[in-house]
């Protein structure tokens, strides 16, 4: 087989199984039981397989390729620019990730203080307010 058609094979066989197993904790979302600690620990372990599919991915598929590259597009350096490209877009993206949760996290928290006051406020209205008058 020619190389390129053995990249293509790799390559769709990496994106079939990684959205296999990417959906997959979906799929049995509707099977297990909400809020159990089976349910928990088997959707925990299938996130971290998959995570582990993609880094593999990245370590044993496209690290070499990209070590190519850097060498023919810059080969006067002899750092090792690759690793450092690969950790640096890795960090971002976690950095990202951090950022918008904490966005996102204070609004929800923000927004269950406000329901908080809101709810507090109409108890006390309602058991404040006079009875009314019993029908006869």
């Amino acid at each position: 087989m020619e190389l390129l058609t053995i990249k293509i094979i790799a390559l769709t066989l990496l994106g079939v199984f990684s959205l296999f197993f990417g959906l997959l904790p979906l799929r049995l979302r509707k099977v297990l039981a909400k809020g159990s600690k089976r349910r928990d620990r088997v959707v925990s372990c299938l996130l971290c397989f998959g995570g582990g599919v993609l880094l593999a991915t990245v370590f044993t598929h496209m690290l070499p390729e990209t070590r190519e590259g850097f060498a023919i597009a810059l080969p006067e350096i002899t750092y090792p620019l690759t690793e450092v490209v690969i950790c640096a877009g890795f960090f971002l993206i976690y950095f990202i990730e951090e950022f918008m949760h904490k966005v996102f996290f204070r609004r929800d928290i923000q927004q269950r203080k406000k329901l908080t006051k809101l709810a507090a406020a109409i108890e006390e209205e309602s058991s404040s307010a006079p009875a009314p008058p019993s029908l006869q």
